[in-house]
């Protein structure tokens, strides 16, 4: 076969592109798979939720592979991700999420969201915030009004907020404290060992059609210490060397292929494992 300057599918037997998300293939390690459980008994139970850790770790893909496990007769998903909104927009895009009109004044709606809520009888909304440390305390004050029981004290909904690191510094502050109070589940991802690096490279290209390593040897251990083990780098960084690898009809990708992909994806190397 002629392999010189086949598109990476074709060159290396892939179905599909190995790095598009797709919460459906999605990759877990025991303690992905433990946040899962935990984030899942939360929403049978309703109440709010903390998920944090680095950028690029997969907290987005995890929060959507929990969503599609939720069936649509049962569960309303309400998914945010508007970094600075404020509380106004977040009441509005509640009522969205519950084919609701918003009406004038904060109390009012609120009380619309409640009675909608307690109407869906057998089905559980689900509020899921990304980017969560972006968000006005007014707003998440709002988020707590909302979502908190009433005067029976059960909560409204299941509500996860997930977001970076300091998200939980901002949770410690004093005016944060009735928010904080009603968190009964806090959970974190973390950047890979090289073990699960390697576990999560080849389950990327399996699911995606591959049944040969690809990247293996001293290429993967350039590739892993330049992404310092965030899936999201990991992710670019491989893509870029298997397309330089499928310019040259490589079979494999090699040290040169890392090298040269890293300092077109992240600048230089220096700039990449910083």
């Amino acid at each position: 076969m002629n392999t010189e300057k086949l598109p990476v599918r074709e060159l290396f037997g892939f179905l599909r592109e190995p790095f598009m998300p797709d919460p459906a293939t999605i990759w877990l390690d025991d303690r992905r798979r433990e946040t899962l459980e935990l984030l899942a008994e939360l929403v049978k139970r309703r109440g709010f939720a903390v998920l944090t850790g680095p950028a690029g770790c997969g907290k987005t893909i995890l929060l959507g592979h929990l969503c599609s496990q939720l069936g649509g007769n049962t569960h309303r998903i309400i998914y945010v991700a508007c970094a600075e909104c404020g509380p106004a927009d977040m009441l509005r895009l509640v009522c969205a999420g519950l084919d609701l009109e918003p009406t004038l004044g904060r109390s009012r709606t609120i009380k619309r969201i409640a009675d909608r809520v307690a109407e869906m009888k057998g089905i559980t909304p689900v509020v899921v915030i990304d980017e969560a440390q972006s968000l006005p305390q007014a707003t998440l004050e709002a988020i707590r009004v909302t979502c908190s029981g009433g005067l029976d004290a059960k909560n409204r909904f299941a509500v996860i907020m997930a977001g970076a690191d300091e998200f939980l510094a901002q949770l410690t502050l004093r005016v944060c404290e009735p928010l904080r109070q009603r968190v009964t589940v806090y959970a974190e991802v973390a950047p890979l060992d090289r073990n699960q690096a390697h576990d999560y490279l080849r389950h990327r290209f399996e699911t995606a059609g591959a049944s040969t390593e690809i990247i293996a040897g001293s290429a993967f251990s350039l590739l892993f210490d330049i992404t310092n083990g965030v899936p999201r780098r990991i992710d670019k960084l491989a893509d870029e060397a298997l397309r330089r690898a499928a310019r040259e009809g490589t079979l494999a990708v090699g040290l040169d292929h890392v090298q040269r992909a890293a300092r077109t994806v992240f600048g230089t190397r220096a700039e990449a494992q910083s």
